[in-house]
């Protein structure tokens, strides 16, 4: 049996290192568990190893990857499953189909024990701390060190320990992070940069400006997840030397339920920054423009006016559909903890949307057809996740919080979602 055709592989563990705000080794930014350091057992740490081979063939990947070649599934990929089983096309699958030519070369190039003698890492992910200007809802102080402060004062219960670490010690400053990048760059082909907010971290600069150095560049493509409200200018000049640059501007709804979500950010200054990131776009050839939504509870009833918002501006690169993301954590965010009524509600609504506006979205987006379609089923898959997946046990907890931040920060969520009356008198 070809292993690109069994329902447990991921071609990920084989080609790809991925690291947390705090640098902790993890399969992909969706693992479910953290790597594991071989002697003691302790979490995987990038700023710890000594050579990428070392990091990239400890037990924890070795043991990951032999279970794949088994045809078992893997525990860290809980939800890609759980996602598969739902009818939705998961991260796992994405890159089934990005590697497809390659899985067979992977095989050969792993031993009976795990082991690959010659690492080919053509994928680097790494979330850059917790530096970040924003005290998004289903954000946490592990990924915004700002929201420490807010939840101290809403007494939820967090490790201010943890959260001043990340902060302080910044994991991608080490020379151990630069010395495993670099042995990694010969056949890197994408890096993708998260935070808290990468536009904010100087040291990722300094990464870049090794890359460039290396004589690199040129075969990197640079993606990036960012709230856009702030793009250095140094940071525009050094992109000019990479393959491509894939900006991902996160935007979780139009106008106000944008700013109540991602506080405290301001409406206008996003578009204004979205604008200038197009405008850029159009003038050069190595930047393309997307964004990112992830689907939560506060926004699915209102998705509809944030796509007839990109229908309807005059932007001349962006792709106009954007590309969705399940909240999972915080599990009282996510959209299944909203009653049926509601759920099935905002079901109709996107798919109305869908329905009225997928041939604009298709021609509009021509050069990026494939890429298009695919996030327009994924939506589809998604509603139907949305009206059949239910964790209304959670509704409780998602109140209390909605209460509690909006005490704080003197918001109210029935101004921007008066369809949640009934949840909240």
């Amino acid at each position: 049996m070809r292993f690109n055709k069994l329902k447990t592989f991921c071609p990920l563990p084989f080609t790809h290192i991925s690291s947390n705000q705090k640098g902790l080794g993890r399969i992909c930014c969706d693992g479910y568990e953290l790597l594991k350091e071989d002697k003691t057992g302790d979490n995987l740490t990038w700023k710890n190893s000594k050579s990428l081979y070392e990091y990239f063939n400890s037990k924890s990947y070795r043991e990951v990857r032999l279970k794949m070649l088994k045809g078992e599934k893997v525990s860290h990929c809980k939800y890609c499953f759980q996602q598969e089983e739902n009818g939705v096309q998961s991260i796992r699958n994405q890159f089934l189909k990005e590697y497809e030519s390659e899985i067979d070369d992977m095989i050969r190039n792993t031993d009976k024990d795990g082991f690959i003698s010659h690492p080919k890492i053509t994928y680097i992910d790494m979330a850059l701390g917790n530096h970040c200007n924003l005290k998004c809802r289903m954000c946490s102080p592990y990924s915004s060190y700002l929201i420490s402060s807010d939840w101290k004062k809403m007494g939820i219960s967090f490790s201010e320990r943890t959260s001043q670490r990340i902060f302080e010690d910044r994991y991608f400053s080490y020379k151990s992070t630069f010395k495993m990048i670099r042995e990694a760059l010969p056949h890197v082909r994408n890096i993708f940069l998260t935070g808290g907010e990468p536009m904010l971290v100087k040291e990722h600069i300094n990464i870049l400006e090794m890359i460039v150095e290396e004589g690199h560049a040129g075969h990197i493509q640079l993606s990036y997840n960012s709230n856009q409200t702030f793009i250095p200018k140094k940071l525009v000049q050094i992109w000019k030397h990479f393959q491509k640059i894939c900006f991902n501007c996160s935007v979780e709804a139009y106008g106000d339920l944008n700013n109540y979500i991602r506080y405290p950010s301001r409406w206008e200054k996003q578009v204004k920054n979205i604008y200038f990131l197009d405008n850029l776009a159009n003038e050069g050839k190595n930047l393309e423009l997307y964004i990112h939504t992830t689907l939560q509870a506060y926004n699915i009833l209102k998705l509809p006016d944030l796509l007839d918002f990109l229908r309807f501006e005059k932007f001349k690169t962006l792709t106009r559909f954007p590309f969705f993301i399940w909240v999972k954590i915080p599990e009282w965010c996510s959209p299944s903890i909203l009653p049926q009524k509601l759920r099935e509600l905002a079901s109709e609504r996107i798919l109305d949307n869908i329905y009225k506006n997928e041939d604009f979205f298709l021609n509009y987006n021509s050069s990026h057809e494939n890429w298009t379609k695919r996030s327009i089923q994924s939506l589809k898959d998604f509603c139907k996740m949305i009206t059949t997946v239910s964790d209304e046990d959670k509704l409780k907890d998602f109140v209390k919080m909605t209460k509690k931040h909006d005490l704080l920060r003197n918001q109210s969520v029935l101004k921007v979602l008066p369809e949640l009356e009934t949840l909240f008198v």
